[in-house]
C-alpha cells in the first residue's frame, strides 16, 4: 500500500484535507486481511480498493516538508458517517527510508 499526499497541503475532498491510500497489489491485499483478522471484522472484499481517502491531522511534521522530513499523522475514516463505520489509525512516514 502506498500513501499519497500532493505537496504541500495533502489531498482535498469535500473541503477537507487528508490522505489517500492507494493499493500496490498483493501487499495491500495482505494488509487488509491482517487488519480484518486483528479487529475481527469481515472485510467487504479480499482486495484493497484502488484508492481510499481519509481525513488527517498532522501530529508531528507537516505536509509542506513531507518529501524530506518524517511526519506522524492521525487518520480518520468516515469521520462524519455512522459510528459503526468510523475508524482511526496512525500513519508514520519516514521519507529517507521510504517507510510508511
Amino acid at each position: 500500500m502506498t500513501c499519497w499526499f500532493p505537496p504541500p497541503v495533502g489531498v482535498a475532498r469535500n473541503g477537507r484535507r487528508g490522505v489517500a491510500y492507494r493499493s500496490i497489489g498483493e501487499e495491500s491485499d495482505a494488509f487488509l486481511l491482517v487488519l480484518s483478522e486483528l479487529y475481527r471484522q469481515k472485510a467487504p472484499s479480499l482486495k484493497f480498493i484502488p484508492e481510499v481517502y481519509a481525513e488527517a491531522v498532522p501530529l508531528e511534521g507537516s505536509f509542506s516538508t513531507l518529501q524530506t522530513k518524517p511526519m506522524k499523522i492521525k487518520v480518520f475514516f468516515n469521520a462524519n458517517g455512522p459510528e459503526s463505520k468510523y475508524a482511526e489509525i496512525y500513519t508514520n512516514i519516514i521519507p529517507a527510508k521510504r517507510v510508511l
